[in-house]
């Protein structure tokens, strides 16, 4: 969904994967032309990432500050279940893209069979944790 999102969109540049994890997409994009990759997280950076990846790896809200504007877009995927304060991440998202800048998100499926059965049994879809959840990204 996100490598159709953007062609279609035409997004060219530097591009951030807010949230990276094993670096999995940014492996996927690594094939397509005119992107400079960069990836954040607080796992340190995936062995198998290409070694033209710039990774920033820490709280992200303070490890960024410094690229102000700098992101054509930034890639937020299925990474609002693991924030902390998602309101306060997403400003600071927008303060690390360009004017005009894009940024794509996509979330978890809660329709699903295992989120309503986690809501029914547990209290919370199965993405989603309570207010004690260590998240794994603070803001």
């Amino acid at each position: 969904m996100i490598l159709r999102m953007l062609r279609e969109q035409r997004i060219e540049g530097r591009i951030l994967d807010f949230g990276a994890g094993t670096g999995a997409l940014i492996n996927l994009m690594s094939d397509l032309e005119g992107l400079e990759l960069h990836g954040a997280d607080i796992l340190p950076r995936p062995v198998a990432l290409p070694v033209h990846v710039k990774w920033y790896q820490g709280d992200l809200n303070d490890k960024l500050e410094q690229l102000a504007g700098y992101f054509d877009a930034v890639i937020c995927s299925e990474v609002i279940e693991h924030l902390e304060n998602p309101r306060a991440t997403f400003r600071s998202i927008n303060g690390l893209l360009k004017p005009r800048g894009k940024l794509l998100l996509t979330t978890p499926n809660q329709e699903n069979i295992r989120s309503y059965l986690n809501l029914i049994f547990r209290g919370h879809f199965a993405q989603f944790r309570g207010p004690d959840y260590p998240a794994h990204i603070t803001a």
